[in-house]
């Protein structure tokens, strides 16, 4: 069987920091993909240069795709103080969703940690050519 178990998690290291990342609905990934139209073309050219909006752009998409797809972190310390792992609990879709606080995800951000996080969540989520045929 081919495809993506929902409830799957993977956990990576980056800094020291441990992260628990997770799938993001099928629904909210659409969603958060549409916001990206734009600037699609864009993205897709290489040598394609990206006005400040769409900078923005892209740097919100991203911001969207961490608070969705991290489900926890330990090991996150500054000045030798743990860093807990916060989440705001929403209702979308019909159901409940934790979500990354914004306090938290300004810890992210501060640290430079949003570009891996986003990256490595968008490889987890990704359905190959042959599982989207099946």
């Amino acid at each position: 069987m081919l495809g993506i178990d929902p409830f799957e998690t993977k956990e990576i290291e980056i800094e020291g920091v441990k992260f628990t990342l997770g799938h993001i609905i099928d629904r909210k990934m659409l969603a958060l993909g549409l916001k990206l139209s734009p600037i699609r073309d864009k993205l897709a050219n290489k040598e394609a240069v990206l006005a400040d909006n769409d900078l923005l752009l892209l740097n919100d998409y991203k911001y969207e795709i961490v608070k969705y797809g991290i489900k926890g972190h330990s090991g996150f310390c500054i000045k030798e103080k743990e860093i807990l792992f916060k989440y705001t609990t929403i209702e979308e879709f019909g159901a409940k969703r934790n979500i990354v606080s914004e306090e938290t995800l300004e810890y992210y951000s501060a640290n430079e940690f949003i570009d891996k996080l986003a990256t490595e969540i968008l490889l987890l989520n990704r359905i190959s050519t042959e599982e989207r045929k099946n």
